[in-house]
């Protein structure tokens, strides 16, 4: 019927929705790792020469 079908509509919209701000927040959260390690490896090696 009809409510399953506006049922399934926003059901798939919501997890496209979840999913791609899933992948958002894991960038984000990698650059900012990766950020973080370039830079304490940058200073150990001005430490070291």
């Amino acid at each position: 019927g009809l409510k399953e079908k506006l049922y399934n509509y926003f059901n798939q919209n919501y997890q496209n929705m979840f999913n791609r701000y899933m992948v958002t927040a894991e960038d984000e959260m990698l650059k900012k790792v990766r950020g973080f390690i370039d830079r304490e490896e940058m200073k150990v090696l001005n430490r070291y020469t």
